[in-house]
């Protein structure tokens, strides 16, 4: 293909998503739907034009990690520490953990009973379909009423950490084996110890580089390590939690050794300099993820008859267990909390994970694709259900 032409396909596809942005916000469609569709739109038009279809499944897997970073850090670094906000922050890590285990929980035993699975196959592929998308959840809520919006932020941050937690739990060696559960919290331990290090380690560096590429050096230092973390099975994506936090909350923190000699006022301009930087960065490659998602999906043989034999359980057992559990225990945030819980990136990275040996003939892309449109246009009731802005109600009491 002339250069040329995938400079302009490319430039195009970022111009696209920007416009998709400003439609979203003025007819509240999830930016997911469109750009999936445009993807869509580019292979149908690349068949109808007898152009070849290229194979983009190998940069899938690649603009997801980069993607997920990007999102979470994106998401962790807006979030802050307060005594205020430990009753939201506790109730949203309740909440994406229980709803995380019973919707997994419940999705299995479907598989189980009905495509006659063994249950660790049928958990394996049940959890990614509990996991909220932060891609699609944080800037969807980002005109909802204060407490509301933190909320949410938190839980679908804490559902994708808790969602790969689980998952690599789950895949590892052994699988739920005394053995396996005792090695999963010893690297939890690690990786927290890791992730304050190297939290501090990164703060230092953003403070100490004058160069003016220092936000992308903090970038590949950070990739560098969650990848590292990566090789030795560790939860990595805490350690990018973990550092979103600190950017946001560096005063909150006691005065380590590491930070004594930094003046934390002077930093607080590069802070918001790097938020910048994550921010147009994760837009970019959130805008190619799931262009090339939508590209890489065969309509004539991934979405056919049993995708909606399969996909329509899934969705009314997340919707009814998110609708009970908020009804009944989080009683503050039922509307529009329990249409927003959309899927995407995390659900396409963690099913594309899923060892061969491990996976269920039956559930395909096409499964996936109904699940994230289905629930991506449930987002849309949020809207009509979201309450007008009024008075912020900073602890709602359950």
């Amino acid at each position: 293909m002339n250069n040329n032409l995938i400079l302009i396909v490319l430039s195009a596809i970022v111009l696209i998503s920007h416009f998709f942005n400003l439609i979203a916000k003025h007819f509240r469609i999830p930016t997911v739907l469109l750009l999936i569709g445009l993807g869509i739109g580019l292979k149908e038009g690349s068949r109808f034009l007898h152009v070849g279809i290229v194979n983009v499944s190998p940069f899938l897997g690649f603009l997801g990690i980069v993607g997920l970073i990007l999102i979470v850090l994106e998401g962790a670094s807006d979030l802050e520490i307060k005594s205020k906000n430990f009753p939201t922050i506790r109730r949203s890590f309740h909440t994406a953990l229980a709803i995380l285990l019973i919707s997994a929980g419940v999705i299995a035993a479907l598989f189980h009973l009905w495509l006659k699975v063994d249950i660790e196959r049928a958990l394996v592929n049940a959890i990614p379909f509990g996991v909220i998308s932060s891609a699609v959840a944080i800037p969807t809520v980002a005109d909802f009423i204060r407490h509301k919006r933190d909320f949410l932020i938190y839980e679908s941050i804490f559902s994708d950490v808790l969602g790969i937690l689980l998952f690599n739990l789950m895949v590892g060696p052994g699988l739920l084996s005394h053995g396996a559960v005792s090695n999963f919290f010893i690297q939890f331990g690690i990786i927290i110890i890791t992730s304050v290090l190297g939290a501090f380690l990164l703060i230092a560096v953003l403070h100490n580089i004058k160069a003016q590429v220092k936000f992308f050096i903090i970038l590949a230092l950070l990739v560098l390590i969650y990848a590292l973390a990566g090789i030795f099975n560790l939860p990595s994506l805490l350690l990018v939690f973990v550092f979103g936090l600190f950017l946001k909350n560096i005063e909150a923190f006691p005065r380590m050794a590491l930070l004594r000699h930094i003046p934390l006022q002077e930093i607080g301009t590069d802070v918001e300099q790097f938020k910048l930087i994550v921010a147009e960065s994760a837009f970019l490659v959130r805008t190619f993820f799931f262009v090339v998602f939508g590209y890489s999906i065969d309509m004539a043989y991934d979405f056919n008859a049993q995708v909606f034999l399969v996909g329509i359980p899934v969705m009314l057992i997340l919707f009814w267990i998110r609708f009970l559990y908020l009804k009944l225990i989080v009683k503050p945030h039922v509307f529009p909390e329990t249409f927003i819980a959309p899927k995407g990136l995390v659900t396409v990275v963690l099913f594309a994970s899923i060892p061969s040996s491990l996976h269920i003939g039956a559930i395909g892309k096409g499964e996936v694709l109904f699940v994230i449109l289905a629930s991506n246009l449930l987002i849309l009731f949020g809207f009509f259900s979201k309450p007008a802005p009024g008075p912020e109600i900073t602890n709602p009491t359950a």
